[in-house]
């Protein structure tokens, strides 16, 4: 079943995207578009609500096919609220970074051998980071895109600072990327 966020949803949403940047909840205001919730059910492996970004042209059209069983997706998959938290999908980390919500600040590019790493959740080393803030803080919400700037995953940075407090050593820890089809059983 399809229906619109309720303001408990709206707000789990809204602290959630608030760590990445304040900026984010802001601007989802003044944009064309209405978060939605899918709630499906399934017997067999436990689900979480997922939310969709619809543009305002199509609300109408899925108000009339709220109650439509075969209906699961509508819009933009923005992501899925798991135990009181929401969790940003890569199409809603791209729809973020195509409405200039996602800091520039907060995007690492990754060489050729970087995105390999990402793509197979190795770890990703200094030598792979071709572009990178100097401003990145611990804990905070990074994308990180190939050469050819395409939404390879989102990460948060943690730094190493055991082994040099100087020149402390940035981890890369994936939330989220699109190698997941290449490590699954086809």
């Amino acid at each position: 079943m399809f229906r619109e966020i309720n303001p408990v949803e709206d707000k789990i949403i809204h602290n959630s995207l608030s760590l990445i940047t304040p900026k984010i909840p802001k601007d989802l205001k003044n944009i064309r578009y209405e978060k939605w919730i899918y709630l499906g059910t399934t017997r067999y492996k436990q689900f979480f609500p997922k939310i969709f970004m619809v543009p305002n042209e199509l609300i109408s059209f899925l108000q009339k096919r709220i109650f439509n069983p075969h209906l699961q997706y509508a819009g933009i998959f923005f992501g899925t609220i798991k135990r009181g938290e929401f969790l940003l999908s890569l199409e809603g980390a791209e729809f973020l970074l195509q409405i200039g919500s996602f800091p520039e600040s907060q995007i690492i590019i990754v060489n050729e051998s970087g995105e390999k790493g990402t793509l197979y959740r190795n770890k990703i080393t200094n030598k792979m980071i071709r572009k990178i803030s100097q401003d990145l803080s611990m804990q905070t919400i990074v994308l990180v895109q190939n050469q050819d700037r395409e939404v390879l995953s989102l990460a948060r940075c943690e730094y190493d600072k055991a082994r040099d407090i100087i020149n402390p050593k940035l981890n890369l820890i994936t939330l989220i990327d699109k190698g997941y089809y290449l490590r699954t059983e086809q």
